[in-house]
């Protein structure tokens, strides 16, 4: 899909690309600006390091005497050596803000004699310390235990005097400052040990409490290794739950079993082991025949039979058989027989009686549901037991436990405070012992100044004066690049734009006339301003590539590339080469406002028609009064110039144009106001770009070229258009104002040109 008319001539080609080759890109620029304005560098590096040499030649000369110090011993009569510092060096920032201290300074200026107090003249008593301090420098040397001192003097030997007192100061000062301290932290540790003994004996007491409150726990050195009997009883009783738990849950599975058993009449005799203990042994004894009661009834029977028959066989001795005794004995006896025959009959008769009454299910289910659930609430609440009694004991663990960590903690603070005790005795013996040590260094590297002043350094002032005039001189150039946005110099623009000036033109007078008649080079071919075009020819001509095909186009409206463009033809035709000028500005036709050619035929004809391109051509060419120049003028203004331009029909054009015509040349709008060159200049050999350098910006002018770049145009080259004699030969001050914009005035709401406008030149034959 194609862009609308309006889109299109609101686009500028921008040439992209990335930002780390867009910054070399500026830099580079800017070292092309600083080359072409280097005589404000050079002036810049001459005053400033003119400056230099004033401040060398005049600054005081400063003598700078320098000391170390090593420190050997550190308070409390804890000695540091060369091998084992590190004690040392944890203090040597505080030693060194010692040294440059206030005290210190003061101490060491009320002891310098008078030929020491050359940089103190003439300065109030109450800045002599600041002024003092200025002039010192301590520094402790990285990783190591020694103080690095210097002091800037006008005369050497009040450095070497004022170093050499500081010296002693300092360490007069560290030794009564020490001597102090240690007496104050011998107050201050006595304090503290009898704090830390009194914490001891408290959190012993609460051990020997905390034991003895609790008996269960064996008074070991580590009491959570130990095992509690609370511990040992929660492991016992984990199998028991367990246990519990799945009675229950399968007494529950039984008594759903013997529900569903009932409510579908199914058989209840796999329960039978669930029935009350003495209806399961009465029924099972009855069905095997080993009946308890039976069994003793049986039993005694029997013993009575043989009882009677003992007393019949003894009465018998003693009575005849038909005596009444022997006769009620022997009846006894056959009854007793009888019964004892009959019992199996009587046995079978109940057992099938308590099948009919005890085994049918609407009295065998209840039985066996209620002995299920009654079973079921034993077992919850044996399983109830068992929890509450292990919450129990897990609650006594956890005291337990609680109990252990204090006492833990306990031993453990007792511990931490004999070991602060400990410190604190040793403490006290080493300031016992060592009252009256200090801080103890010596002198590595005696005071002494050096020969030549450390200020001013001639390479220091030289280095400062030229990398300060550099800057001040870039500086200097930005502002007035930024400021003063021109080309000043032919070079200064052909190296921005990275093409070749091909000629300059002056400014020339407006020629009264119409048509072709108003055109320099045709007016006035032996004129000085005409030379300027046959220059620009020549330069065309002996171009490297081919030159046929050339595109007139400017940065912005107003720049005369018309006038350059008409007065090219004229310069063409009169070296005898057949020229063809067309005039591809279908907006705003300045080319064909100047030749007077403003009616219906033109370039917008063309590319609308439908006909062969030759017939179309040959219809809309004009014959000008210069011999070997044709013209196409731009035609009634299009609605989508743009696209007849992209078209096919254009590009046929100058194909067709080339086989009859030795030079083409066309004037096309502005670069930055709309894309129609773009487009034209990939159909041609090249593109000549105008500029009026007392008006156009250089940036408009760098855009416009890289828009141009940026679409693989080749440009050929600049025309510096409308040199007056004020431009100071093109040279610096043009005298110009800086005002510009985009007037270009393209717009559908212009009035339609007048059709009926006669042309004055005929058309080609």
């Amino acid at each position: 899909m194609q862009p609308t008319v309006e889109n299109q001539e609101s686009q500028q080609p921008q040439a992209s690309m990335p930002a780390g080759i867009n910054g070399l890109h500026m830099l580079m620029r800017f070292m092309r600006t600083v080359r072409l304005r280097k005589g404000i560098l050079i002036a810049s590096l001459v005053v400033s390091c003119a400056v230099g040499a004033v401040y060398f030649m005049t600054a005081t000369r400063m003598y700078q005497a320098s000391a170390e110090l090593f420190v050997v011993e550190i308070g409390e009569g804890v000695e540091s050596s060369t091998h084992d510092s590190s004690e040392a060096r944890s203090i040597m920032p505080t030693l060194q803000r010692v040294f440059a201290g206030k005290e210190v300074v003061k101490q060491a200026i009320s002891s310098l004699p008078p030929e020491a107090m050359t940089d103190l003249e003439g300065v109030p008593e109450e800045n002599w310390v600041r002024v003092v301090k200025n002039l010192l420098t301590v520094r402790a040397a990285r990783q190591t235990n020694i103080l690095e001192i210097s002091y800037r003097s006008r005369d050497p030997k009040a450095a070497t005097t004022v170093l050499t007192t500081l010296l002693d100061s300092y360490q007069s000062y560290l030794n009564a400052t020490y001597r102090d301290v240690s007496e104050e932290n011998l107050v201050r540790l006595a304090e503290d040990q009898r704090k830390t003994m009194n914490d001891i004996m408290l959190l012993n007491q609460s051990l020997v409490q905390a034991k003895r409150a609790n008996p269960d726990i064996m008074d070991t050195a580590d009491p959570t290794q130990k095992t509690t009997p609370y511990a040992e009883s929660i492991r016992a009783l984990f199998p028991q739950l367990v246990e519990a738990q799945q009675a229950v849950v399968a007494a529950q599975a039984q008594v759903r079993s013997i529900d569903v058993a009932i409510a579908n009449g199914g058989d209840l005799v796999p329960f039978l082991q669930l029935a009350s203990e003495s209806f399961s042994r009465r029924l099972l004894e009855q069905q095997t025949g080993l009946s308890n009661q039976l069994k003793a009834e049986k039993s005694r029977l029997q013993n009575e039979l043989q009882e009677l028959r003992a007393q019949l066989a003894e009465d018998r001795l003693y009575y005849g058989e038909n005596s009444s005794r022997i006769r009620l004995l022997t009846r006894q006896i056959e009854m007793k027989s009888e019964f004892i025959a009959g019992m199996p009959a009587r046995q079978a008769a109940e057992l099938a009686r308590l099948r009919a009454t005890q085994l049918n299910p609407e009295v065998l289910g209840p039985e066996l549901r209620g002995t299920a659930v009654r079973r079921l609430v034993s077992l919850n609440d044996a399983l109830g037991g068992i929890q509450r009694q292990l919450g129990y004991y897990r609650q006594q663990e956890s005291r337990v436990q609680a109990e252990v960590a204090r006492i833990r903690d306990l031993e453990s603070q007792i511990a931490s405070r004999r070991e602060d005790l400990n410190t604190l005795n040793m403490h006290i013996s080493g300031i016992d012992r060592n009252k009256d040590q200090s801080v103890k260094a010596s002198i590595t590297s005696a005071p002494a100044a050096l020969p030549n002043p450390v200020t001013p350094k001639l390479s220091i002032v030289a280095v400062a004066s030229l990398l300060s005039g550099t800057f001040f001189g870039c500086l200097l150039i930005y502002a007035m690049d930024v400021l003063d946005d021109r080309f000043r110099s032919p070079e200064e623009l052909s190296l921005y734009l990275g093409v070749p000036v091909l000629s300059m033109v002056p400014k020339m007078q407006e020629i009264e006339g119409e048509g072709l008649y108003s055109v320099q080079a045709f007016v006035k071919p032996s004129g000085s301003e005409s030379e300027a075009f046959r220059s620009l020819r020549t330069n065309i001509d002996f171009a490297h590539e081919d030159t046929q095909r050339v595109v007139f186009t400017s940065t912005e409206p107003g720049d005369g590339k018309t006038t350059v463009t008409a007065n090219m033809a004229v310069a063409f035709a009169q070296s005898g080469k057949r020229t063809l000028l067309i005039d591809a500005d279908m907006r705003r036709p300045g080319m064909s406002t100047l030749l007077d050619l403003r009616d219906t035929l033109g370039l917008s004809e063309i590319l609308k028609d439908d006909a062969p391109i030759q017939f179309s051509a040959m219809q809309n060419i004009r014959a000008t009064p210069q011999p070997g120049l044709h013209v196409i003028s731009s035609g009634p203004r299009p609605t989508n110039p743009a696209e007849l331009l992209s078209g096919a029909r254009f590009a046929e054009l100058l194909a067709w144009a080339e086989t009859q015509y030795d030079q083409i040349l066309v004037d096309a709008p502005p670069v930055l106001a709309v894309s129609d060159p773009a487009i034209i200049g990939r159909l041609v050999d090249g593109i000549v770009l105008v500029v009026r350098p007392d008006k156009d910006r250089r940036r408009m002018v760098i855009r416009a070229t890289e828009n141009l770049f940026g679409l693989k145009c080749n440009v050929l080259g600049v025309v510096v258009n409308y040199l007056t004699p004020e431009s100071d030969g093109y040279g610096y001050g043009y005298g110009y104002g800086y005002g510009y914009g985009y007037g270009y005035g393209y717009g559908h709401e212009e009035e339609a040109e007048d059709a009926d406008i006669p042309h004055q030149l005929p058309r080609a034959a």
